[in-house]
């Protein structure tokens, strides 16, 4: 419920600022949604809206298993077929979050995927986990989602990879913001493609370059810990989440 919500943050906030000096201290508030509950009537859109106020910012997570569970989905936890499955099956509840969060404007995260590659698995396994993981995130982005937890190095590449820009996405948002810059905005025709662009795509290709400007950044989750690992590239993330998870490559 939003208005508990609500009540804890405010004593949660009240207390940091006892403590603390700097806002910017502050931890993001990235509230779980792992139940049909907060799908009811106005909670989702009053629990993003809460997050939206938190001075650090924040944005929602779908946690997808406990999500499963608890709407009575019988076998999430223990069919990896099943979970392939997750993007068409949870359609509409994942397309409810992205709503909430895009219209309070804070990001929403997927939930892992939970089968993992190890070194020591046999090259099919592999090649069908990491298929898996592949089709999975290609899902997740196609529906807005801003990015997914990792919970192995093995997984950041691919994630980074359909999450991130590509170097053909990032030469045509180019191109589209400097043809619309020539013409001095308003509304105009792409003379290669044949697309409209406007004021609202322009909105798009700006926040598709911003993404370009901050580097890689990933968060691996085991059991016990979480890490935090930030690099200019994909492979500087990857070596180092293997270093301090103790699993070398």
């Amino acid at each position: 419920d939003h208005g508990i919500l609500n009540a804890v943050i405010e004593a949660y906030h009240r207390a940091m600022r006892q403590k603390l000096d700097l806002v910017l201290l502050l931890p993001a508030l990235i509230p779980i949604i792992e139940h049909p509950m907060p799908l009811r009537g106005d909670r989702l859109d009053g629990i993003a809206d809460t997050v939206a106020r938190w001075e650090a910012g924040g944005g929602l997570l779908f946690g997808t298993l406990d999500f499963a569970t608890s709407a009575g989905i019988p076998g999430w936890a223990s069919d990896p077929e099943l979970r392939d499955e997750e993007n068409s099956l949870l359609r509409p509840e994942k397309s409810a979050i992205r709503n909430a969060a895009r219209a309070a404007g804070i990001f929403v995260i997927d939930a892992a995927y939970l089968s993992v590659a190890r070194k020591d698995d046999a090259e099919e396994r592999k090649k069908k986990v990491l298929a898996g993981l592949e089709m999975s995130t290609a899902g997740s982005v196609e529906l807005g989602f801003d990015g997914r937890l990792v919970i192995h190095p093995s997984q950041i590449e691919i994630v980074n990879g359909l999450y991130g820009p590509s170097k053909d996405s990032v030469n045509t948002a180019l191109r589209c913001l400097g043809l619309w810059i020539k013409s001095g905005g308003g509304v105009l025709i792409d003379p290669v493609k044949g697309d409209m662009i406007d004021g609202a795509s322009i909105r798009g290709v700006r926040g598709h370059l911003a993404t370009v400007e901050y580097g890689v950044e990933v968060a691996i989750v085991p059991t016990d810990h979480v890490v935090t690992v930030t690099g200019t590239t994909v492979e500087a993330a990857i070596k180092e989440a293997h270093r301090l998870l103790g699993d070398p490559q």
